[in-house]
């Protein structure tokens, strides 16, 4: 059985280069690891911790 959670977040503001606001959608999940994107951004942390859990 597969549980969703929602992981809506944006970073806070435009990534430098980019025309869009960059979200966590996007990570790898190994044997070993769960390789997640940040931005040095506050919703760094917040996305970490829904993605650990």
């Amino acid at each position: 059985m597969y549980k969703i959670i929602e992981l809506s977040l944006l970073t806070s503001k435009n990534i430098k280069g980019l025309d869009y606001k960059e979200n966590y959608i996007n990570y790898y999940v190994g044997n070993d690891a769960v390789l997640v994107s940040i931005y040095n951004d506050i919703n760094d942390k917040i996305a970490m911790y829904i993605i650990g859990k």
